[in-house]
């Protein structure tokens, strides 16, 4: 089903593209780790794209690499090169096919250094850490303009991201690079091996124009990403933290950030607040719990409101009742599918510990997925 916002007819901004469907899409995968010390990987993807007003037609990915990682105390190397081979199959008028190829290597370094020393954290010993990083990437530019976009879109720009290949995701576009980022983090570690504190910095920085975009008639030149900023930890036993900032240092402004906070003062017991922003985008603020209400019955609750709208984008209410040897969930969830419309599914479930799950609707998956650090009530029995 594609969530088509129905005021897009009278309204072209709200107008949502209806995706490929895939007819099939086959994956495959294999890789081994420490053969005579080199990593190795295959990934492959065969996939036939089919829509009612685009252009159609299939795709054949491969991606083979091959890593040799240099690990010693204190520091390591890992060089990298890796192989992207695709061949497309267009679909055209008459039932004639139009084949494109691309192939291009790419190959990156990652490095970094790892230091201790002996402090102290909140009057208790630790470890602290820091661990500057360097990862270079070097791909040629290759034009891709006359290849499809079956559904390929731009990474979202996160610290995961910063330490990846291909700024795309999907495999109709391949990214040129010649950048290297830095980043550098570092964590306090109590005496029993538990981190209590995380700080971590990173940018990426471009010695080229990047010439592989989406939209070929747009141009990019920035010399550097914008900083990434992050810190999270616990600042007791039961208070936890956790904070991402990516800062527009050519706009002097924060671009995206969110704040979370957890207490969780004990067994089934965690109460969360988080805040997120998206320059232009959204502002919302979400509040989650799982909270015993009696000595059987639990209660879990999750409300999403919109600062920017004024209006609950998610919310979510739900029970369970603990006895001996069943389990009995029951709840009902809201949320936004268009400018005007909500859905609001109903669901219970009858868990019998050890053998089975009846009812409608899946409970656990939404608790788990709606409340950060939600804990099942018979834990013994798997997720």
């Amino acid at each position: 089903q594609i969530l088509q916002d129905p005021a897009a007819a009278t309204d072209p901004s709200l107008t949502v593209i209806r995706p490929y469907d895939r007819l099939p899409q086959i994956n495959f995968h294999a890789g081994r780790y420490d053969v005579g010390g080199f990593d190795w990987a295959l990934d492959a993807e065969l996939v036939r794209f089919s829509h009612p007003d685009f252009q159609t037609g299939n795709r054949a990915v491969a991606i083979p690499q091959v890593s040799y990682p240099f690990i010693r105390p204190g520091y390591f190397v890992t060089p990298k090169v890796m192989v992207h081979s695709s061949k497309y199959e267009i679909d055209t008028v008459g039932g004639a096919s139009r084949t494109l190829t691309r192939t291009l290597p790419t190959f990156s370094l990652d490095s970094g250094l790892i230091y201790e020393r002996d402090a102290t954290l909140l009057g208790k010993n630790v470890t602290q850490t820091l661990e500057p990083r360097l990862f270079y990437v070097y791909t040629p530019y290759k034009d891709q303009s006359m290849f499809p976009l079956f559904d390929t879109a731009e990474a979202g720009f996160n610290f995961a991201q910063i330490f990846s290949e291909n700024r795309f995701i999907g495999a109709d576009r391949v990214a040129d690079a010649n950048q290297v980022t830095a980043a550098v983090t570092s964590r306090f570690i109590e005496e029993n091996g538990a981190e209590r504190l995380r700080l971590a910095i990173g940018q990426r920085f471009y010695f080229r124009d990047q010439r592989v975009l989406l939209d070929p008639s747009q141009t990019r030149t920035d010399q550097r990403s914008d900083l990434l900023v992050a810190a999270s930890g616990r600042i007791d036993d039961d208070w936890s933290f956790d904070s991402a900032v990516q800062y527009d240092a050519s706009a002097k402004q924060t671009f995206s950030s969110n704040y979370g906070v957890q207490w969780r003062p004990g067994d089934k017991k965690v109460i969360n607040a988080e805040y997120r922003y998206l320059r232009d985008t959204f502002k919302n603020v979400d509040l989650s719990s799982q909270w015993p209400l009696s000595m059987r019955w639990y209660g879990v609750g999750r409300v999403s409101y919109s600062v920017r709208d004024h209006k609950i984008l998610e919310s979510l209410l739900g029970l369970e009742y603990r006895a001996d040897c069943w389990v009995f969930r029951m709840g009902a969830q809201r949320f936004v599918t268009t400018l005007r419309n909500t859905s609001t599914p109903i669901f219970f479930q009858l868990e019998l510990n050890g053998l089975s799950k009846l009812g409608f609707g899946n409970p656990l998956e939404s608790f788990y997925k709606s409340i950060p650090g939600y804990s099942r009530l018979n834990p013994g029995y798997g997720r």
